[in-house]
C-alpha cells in the first residue's frame, strides 16, 4: 500500500488547511474524509457533510465514513494526504481501518483556542446550549486521550498559522521518516 499522511484532530485544529498545504509542498494528493463521505451520501455532491450527519444521525454518518475508508484504502495507489473528520476517532470501525496502515498524526491544539474557533460560526449542534464550555472540555479530554492513544506521531500546534504549523508537521514527519529510514515500516 501506498504511504499514506493520516491527520487527525479535534475539530477546527487545522486539519484540511495543513492537509492542501502538505499536499502542495510534497506533491501529493490531498483527501478530506468529510468530503468523501458527502460523496458517499450525494455524489452530485449537494449535500454538506454536516446536513448528511443531520439527516442521517451519528450512527448512519458513522456507516458512511467507514464505506468511505474502505473505499479509499482499496483504491489507493500513490501516496496521498488524509484528513480525518474530527468525530472519525469516535468511529471504532473506522479506526480499524486506519490501524491498518497510514502514517498517524495528531494535530493537537490548545482545547481554548479549538473552542474559540468553534465559536466564532456560533454555538454548533453537538455542544448543548445549557453549559457549552463545560460540554467542549469533557469532548477535548475524551478525544484527546483517544487521538494520543492512536497516532504515531503528535505535533503541538500551539496557535501556530497555517503556514507554521504545515512547517513544524512536515518537520516532524522527515524526522521520523529519518529515524525508519533503512528499516521496513507500514504507515
Amino acid at each position: 500500500m501506498p504511504l499514506i499522511f493520516i491527520l487527525m484532530g479535534i475539530k477546527h485544529c487545522g486539519k484540511t488547511t495543513i492537509g492542501k498545504l502538505l499536499s502542495t509542498t510534497l506533491e501529493m494528493d490531498f483527501i478530506d474524509l468529510d468530503r468523501e463521505v458527502e460523496k458517499q451520501y450525494s455524489p452530485d455532491l449537494r449535500v454538506s457533510f454536516r446536513e448528511v450527519y443531520r439527516k442521517v444521525g451519528r450512527a448512519g454518518f458513522a456507516q458512511l465514513e467507514t464505506a468511505a475508508l474502505k473505499k479509499l484504502y482499496t483504491e489507493v495507489s500513490k501516496p496521498l494526504i488524509l484528513s480525518l473528520g474530527g468525530g472519525t476517532i469516535e468511529n471504532t470501525k473506522a479506526v480499524e481501518i486506519l490501524k491498518q496502515s497510514g502514517l498517524k498524526v495528531y494535530l493537537k491544539e490548545k482545547e481554548t483556542t479549538l473552542y474559540k474557533r468553534i465559536l466564532s460560526n456560533g454555538l454548533p449542534p453537538f455542544l448543548d446550549s445549557s453549559d457549552p464550555r463545560q460540554q467542549f472540555h469533557a469532548l477535548y479530554l475524551k478525544r484527546d486521550s483517544m487521538y494520543t492513544a492512536l497516532a504515531d506521531l503528535t505535533v503541538k500546534l500551539e496557535g501556530r498559522d497555517p503556514t507554521e504549523a504545515a512547517a513544524a508537521v512536515l518537520s516532524a514527519i522527515t524526522t521520523i521518516q529519518g529515524a525508519h529510514n533503512g528499516r521496513e515500516h507500514i504507515w
